[in-house]
C-alpha cells in the first residue's frame, strides 16, 4: 500500500467515506499512475453519467490498464466500492465485458468484477499469471446503458458482487438484479484497473468510488 494509502486507511470510518471518483476522472486526462496509452481516454464526450468527465476504451482488443503506485485511492479489503459501466452497441457482435480490477499487482495477476451483457452475466473472479478463474450468474442487462457494479472486498478473501439500474443522475432505480460470489485469498491489498476482455464493444466507466467501511 502506498503512503497515501496508509494514511487514508488512519481515518477511514469518519469523514472519509464515501469516497467518490477514486480514480480522478475529473481532473480531466487519464492519471499518469495507469500508464501511456492512446488506447483508453478521460473525454468529457458521451457517453457520460456524472460529472464532467468519463473513461472511455478507444479500442476492440482485449486489454488491461492498472495502477499500482500513485495518488489514486486504492481498494481496500472490507470495503464496499461501486462504479458505474456501460457497454456499447458494438458489444453485441461479441462477449462484451465491462469489467474493474482491484488488488492488481500487475497486468496478468489482479481480482476482477464484470458486467455481461451480451451474455447476461454478471462475473467476479481471480486473473492469475493471464488465467481466468471465476463465478458468474445470470443477470438480464442492456447495451447502450448506465449500470452501477458494487462489490464487497473482505478480509477473509470473499467477494461478492451486485449490479443495479440507475436513472440519468445515477440513482439506483431497482434493488439488485443479481449477484456472484468468489473466495480467494492470494493477494489482500493491490492496485486498481479497467478492462477490455472482448473481441467487439467499447465499454466506459464513471465514478468510481468507496462507498462504507464493512
Amino acid at each position: 500500500m502506498t503512503e497515501y494509502g496508509k494514511w487514508r486507511s488512519l481515518i477511514d470510518g469518519a469523514s472519509v467515506i464515501p469516497d467518490s471518483d477514486i480514480a480522478q476522472f475529473e481532473q480531466g486526462s487519464l492519471d499518469s499512475s495507469f500508464g501511456s496509452t492512446s488506447d483508453w481516454a478521460v473525454e468529457s464526450s458521451t457517453p457520460e453519467l456524472t460529472g464532467t468527465y468519463t473513461l472511455h476504451s478507444k479500442v476492440n482488443n482485449p486489454e488491461t490498464i492498472l495502477s499500482t503506485d500513485g495518488s489514486l485511492r486504492y481498494v481496500e479489503q472490507d470495503q464496499r466500492s461501486a462504479c458505474y459501466v456501460y457497454s456499447d452497441t458494438g458489444g453485441k457482435t461479441g462477449s462484451s465485458w465491462a469489467g474493474l480490477s482491484f488488488g492488481g499487482q500487475d497486468t496478468d495477476n489482479f481480482y476482477y468484477v464484470a458486467n455481461l451483457p451480451s451474455s447476461n452475466e454478471i462475473v467476479v473472479g481471480k486473473y492469475e499469471n493471464a488465467s481466468l478463474d471465476d463465478n458468474r450468474a445470470a443477470v438480464s442487462t442492456s447495451f447502450d446503458t448506465w449500470y452501477d457494479l458494487e462489490f464487497d472486498w473482505l478480509s477473509d478473501g470473499t467477494i461478492e458482487v451486485r449490479i443495479f439500474e440507475v436513472d440519468s443522475n445515477g440513482d439506483r432505480t431497482s434493488s439488485s438484479l443479481g449477484s456472484s460470489t468468489y473466495s480467494d485469498s492470494t493477494w489482500s491489498s493491490g492496485g486498481i484497473g479497467f478492462q477490455v476482455f472482448a473481441s467487439a464493444g467499447r465499454p466506459s466507466y464513471d465514478n468510481w468510488r468507496v462507498l462504507e467501511v464493512l
